[in-house]
């Protein structure tokens, strides 16, 4: 199971600063309440390519079910959450905060080779439009968009904590943005909504499945 929550950083906070407390405060202190995580990545959005993003990283938690989720849910609920969710308040716009379910669509490439740039392209679909013939039309040409792909993975939203505020969420890792201001340009022609994001990738190394 995958959420990916959108979280907007506190007023009076820069990126850099937002980041930084994030990645040597916050997550190092949240970590230990994850039990059942499988992969734990914070994309933090350094420049916005096209459109405005309304928060400052995309969090991706995969699980290793729904129960796993649940169960952290649980714990942030308890006194051992309560440090967790008062760093909270220190460095998030709580109320901008979104959160919802991914799955996974279509993978091309390999995570891991080496890439310049790292874009995250999300897309809420025109009225009327059906999730097939967006992805039909417009994801080969999302893919066609940048330079030097080396890896991606579609996804689509799912309504498990009710209406997401995208349909699509996609990953990229390639050498150049290159036209894909262009392409976000034609899916508004559309009438679709599409915000494309550079960010820095910061992944926690987790133990394998099982493993305490």
């Amino acid at each position: 199971m995958k959420t990916l929550a959108l979280i907007a950083r506190k007023p009076g906070l820069s990126r850099d600063e937002f980041r930084a407390h994030y990645e040597t405060q916050h997550a190092p202190l949240a970590l230990p309440l994850m039990s059942g995580l499988l992969r734990y990545v914070r994309h933090h959005v350094t420049e916005e390519l096209h459109g405005a993003a309304g928060f400052d990283v995309a969090t991706a938690f995969t699980y290793r079910d729904a129960a796993a989720m649940r169960s952290v849910v649980a714990k942030l609920a308890t006194p051992a959450g309560d440090a967790v969710l008062r760093d909270e308040l220190r460095f998030m716009d709580k109320p901008r905060n979104r959160f919802f379910e991914l799955r996974d669509v279509e993978e091309t490439g390999a995570r891991g080779e080496p890439a310049r740039v790292s874009i995250i392209v999300l897309a809420r679909r025109a009225a009327g439009q059906g999730e097939h013939e967006f992805a039909s039309r417009a994801l080969p040409d999302l893919r066609d968009a940048v330079a030097g792909l080396r890896w991606s993975l579609h996804n689509d939203s799912l309504a498990t904590f009710g209406e997401p505020p995208w349909h699509t969420v996609t990953f990229l890792h390639c050498e150049a943005a290159a036209s894909i201001g262009a392409w976000c340009v034609a899916r508004e022609r559309e009438a679709a909504r599409v915000v494309a994001l550079r960010v820095s990738e910061h992944e926690t190394p987790l133990p394998p499945a099982g493993v305490p």
